[in-house]
């Protein structure tokens, strides 16, 4: 028998969710008919919270995904609803993983109905937890992206709890899956770019070049505003970090190269500027573009790049100079004073980044005094640089091994065989022509998922 009629009540509906989540082979039917009965219980929001406490989020999680759906849908308070967000995070933090998945495309709607409403009651902590919750309970793997990749580390940015999420932000993820996550092309940018941003915000400089560069280079459609703010984060990124800004990889769609050559001239022009290791020329590019990178929200990251260049100017001096004045620093480094200069060289002794001793000069000015610069210690002989080489060797070893089973499973894919016997007949008979992406068929029709790495699609 179907769900009832319109005509019964909420009791009826839920006596059916108990009846059928007890068996796993009749979930299946109960999905199917609350399916059929989308428009009951649409007129049923009014009870759906008190029909929620006679259920339990274990055991009839498929039932209540459509409950929460139905109250999703309904006029929620645009500050914010209280019933609606306690009670969906009460459910995503103990539901069956097995029932959601049934349903991921409801559970994705749910999460992010979740999501705006912790946003709109002005509480987005309230909203990370559940969020780490909804990932792992969709996702067919530690290493899939899910809608709610990007959800949580927006979450983290409006909260400023840069480290709530570090375990999901550390974590590489190889596949896509829209079978079975709804994941879309946008999910994949916002993971790129709210990653990103939290990388940025924990000064995780490494991590964030690897995650907006996955905007820049995951085949793409239309250029879009989410891949043109990554290249701006990661020209930004690139400068304090590493001091100058890479070509892009070849890989790069040429559509996205149009985008930041064109919208990106503000961010380009400033990476040259800090090539010339000029103080003064770089003042004049921020000068000239403030405005831009203000509205951008991107000033903050710009002031960064200005102090990083005057401490790579002194970082330069110290292949030339054992000791130097202040005053001379000051001047190389494009500082105002001496004083400024003894204040950045105090900062980057702290920071690590020179090993030096400033002598005061007798008369106690300290604008007059020298800076003495040190052979650098011991920096790589220790346990905790050991320990990271042996993890970037064991990430390495690992992504080959899937590079590997990729390269195995495409080798024997029939629509790859078949692609590539045809393009071997054709050069066999003289019609030539060498390998396309075509020939290679992408990875669309080889097992239903892709597989990206940081850095790039494979």
């Amino acid at each position: 028998a179907g769900l009832p009629t319109s005509t019964c009540a909420m009791e009826n509906v839920v006596t059916q969710i108990q009846a059928l989540s007890g068996n796993p082979g009749d979930l299946a039917q109960l999905h199917q008919q609350l399916k059929n009965q989308q428009a009951v219980l649409a007129t049923q929001h009014g009870s759906v919270l008190h029909a929620l406490q006679a259920l339990d989020p274990g055991q009839h999680s498929l039932g209540m995904l459509w409950l929460l759906d139905v109250l999703a849908k309904s006029n929620l308070n645009p500050q914010g609803d209280e019933g609606f967000v306690d009670a969906t995070a009460a459910f995503i933090s103990s539901c069956s993983a097995l029932q959601i998945r049934i349903a991921p495309d409801i559970f994705v709607r749910l999460c992010r109905k979740f999501k705006e409403q912790v946003i709109a009651l002005r509480c987005p902590r309230r909203g990370i937890l559940p969020l780490k919750k909804a990932i792992t309970a969709l996702a067919p793997s530690p290493d899939c992206l899910t809608p709610m990749h990007g959800d949580l580390f927006q979450l983290c940015l409006m909260a400023k709890v840069y480290n709530a999420a570090t375990d999901v932000l550390e974590a590489d993820l190889y596949d896509v899956d829209p079978s079975k996550t709804c994941s879309t092309p946008t999910d994949l940018y916002l993971y790129a770019y709210y990653g990103g941003m939290l990388c940025i915000g924990r000064k995780s400089w490494a991590r964030a070049l690897e995650l907006l560069m996955l905007a820049l280079t995951a085949p793409s459609g239309a250029p879009n505003a989410i891949v043109l703010a990554c290249y701006k984060k990661y020209v930004l990124a690139s400068l304090i970090h590493l001091g100058s800004l890479p070509p892009l990889p070849k890989f790069t769609p040429g559509k996205v190269r149009s985008l930041v050559e064109g919208e990106g001239r503000p961010y380009t022009e400033l990476a040259t500027a800090y090539a010339s290791h000029s103080a003064q020329k770089l003042a004049r590019c921020v000068d000239g573009h403030s405005a831009t990178y203000t509205q951008d929200g991107n000033g903050g990251l710009v002031k960064q790049v200005v102090s990083s260049l005057a401490t790579r100017n002194i970082q330069r001096l110290t292949a030339t100079y054992l000791t130097l004045p202040l005053a001379d620093i000051a001047a190389h480094a494009g500082l105002a004073s001496a004083g400024d200069a003894e204040a950045h060289v105090l900062r980057m002794i702290g920071a690590g980044d020179i090993s030096a001793v400033i002598s005061e000069a007798e008369g106690g000015e300290g604008g007059a005094g020298m800076v003495r610069f040190l052979e650098d210690g011991e920096t790589w002989a220790s346990g905790a640089v050991a320990a990271r080489i042996s993890a970037a060797i064991s990430r390495c070893v690992g992504l080959a091994e899937r590079v590997q089973g990729l390269h195995d499973t495409v080798s024997t894919d029939k629509d790859y065989l078949r692609k590539v016997g045809a393009r071997e007949r054709r050069f066999d008979a003289g019609v030539g022509g060498g390998a396309s992406v075509d020939d290679y068929g992408g990875l669309a029709g080889v097992g239903g998922a892709q597989m990206f790495v940081p850095g790039g699609m494979v």
